[in-house]
């Protein structure tokens, strides 16, 4: 489709902030709505530099918000919400208004407004505890086993049943990587921080395995249903996931790219959650190419810890603990930025090669 205009609800977080340098870079006018929780300082460089990046603070369940930045959109792309199940297990109503009777106001603005694509970000959480080794396809049965699960799947059938436009989901795997808007309450990134800065980390279980992709590859993906044909993605649902792994295969591989590091299992589960993805079907269908691997996303990580020395533990990186400790009225910093992503995909020798991209220099070596 050739589409011009696209409003990127919750477009300052981890992923948003990779999906609009993307568009950006390629001269698409995009609005974010956002609340700036985390605050917007890695945005206004941007907005500084595009002038067709128009940043609202709003909120999604509002329908004025909503209706501002809407219309007038040739695409809608909803990347809000409350993430993850600490922060949905919070408080269930406030998790409900945020995640599924937003979802229902998002579908009746974008049908006032004739929107001609939606698309939202979902999740591989909605498999939940499958069968052990099986391995699930976007048509295979759900086994959710939190709430934020539920509202993922919730909300797929809303704007499936409802939306008159063309929709598409992307489930994503348990994201990592860099991005502008940092977090560390991400498995992959939350390990490898311990790793670095601390010389161990903690697997609790080890068998359970997940689906992981980068926040870089999950952007690009969304990216790439803005403008695949209509007829090869309505009403489709999409896996994204380089890679899926066990907890102790992940810990292996992160002592092997992090020299001295040791991993300690804690044979008890945090949650019940045991699934491996297929992403065939986005790789064959719209013929995406994943960039970066499960083993560079720790390198650039570790990188990023080293060079930065961002202070993992800290609430700003952490989406449940940020929003206790805004609800409890506490005083809050802002996150350090990495300033430079890594754009470039690394070769054998642990390098980054230069690659153009919106800004991003990569750092010269990853140790």
């Amino acid at each position: 489709m050739t589409a011009t205009k696209v409003t990127v609800l919750g477009g300052a977080g981890y992923i948003g902030s990779w999906l609009i340098r993307f568009l950006l870079e390629d001269r698409y006018e995009v609005t974010v709505l956002d609340l700036f929780l985390f605050g917007r300082r890695h945005l206004d460089a941007l907005q500084f530099r595009y002038p067709n990046l128009k940043l609202r603070a709003g909120d999604m369940r509002n329908a004025n918000d909503l209706a501002e930045v809407v219309k007038g959109a040739d695409v809608v792309v909803n990347l809000g919400g409350l993430v993850g199940d600490p922060a949905c297990s919070l408080d269930e109503d406030e998790t409900w208004l945020h995640n599924i009777a937003s979802s229902r106001l998002i579908v009746d603005v974008c049908n006032h407004y004739r929107t001609k694509r939606l698309l939202f970000s979902s999740s591989c959480s909605v498999y939940g505890a499958a069968p052990s080794g099986m391995l699930l396809n976007e048509g295979s049965r759900k086994f959710p086993v939190s709430l934020y699960a539920r509202t993922k799947i919730e909300s797929e059938k809303i704007f499936e049943r409802d939306i008159n436009g063309i929709y598409a989901s992307v489930r994503l795997g348990t994201v990592f990587g860099t991005s502008l808007r940092p977090r560390f309450d991400l498995v992959v990134n939350k390990l490898t921080a311990e790793a670095v800065a601390e010389g161990k980390f903690g697997i609790f279980g080890g068998k359970q395995y997940r689906a992981f992709a980068s926040a870089y590859d999950a952007a690009m993906a969304i990216k790439t249903l803005i403008e695949a044909d209509a007829g090869r993605i309505d009403r489709e649902a999409f896996n994204v996931c380089v890679e899926s792994i066990n907890m102790i295969e992940l810990a292996k591989r992160i002592e092997s790219i992090v020299p001295g590091s040791t991993a300690t299992f804690v044979t008890t589960k945090e949650d019940d959650r045991n699934y491996r993805v297929s992403s065939e079907k986005i790789q064959q269908l719209l013929n995406f190419q994943y960039k970066y691997s499960i083993d560079e996303g720790i390198a650039l990580l570790a990188n990023f810890v080293r060079a930065d020395r961002p202070d993992y533990k800290d609430p700003v990186y952490h989406n449940h603990m940020y929003r206790r400790r805004l609800t409890d009225g506490q005083e809050l910093g802002e996150p350090v930025l990495a300033e430079s992503l890594p754009a470039g995909k690394m070769n054998g020798g642990g390098h980054v090669s230069r690659s153009p991209g919106p800004d991003m220099s990569a750092r010269e070596t990853v140790k």
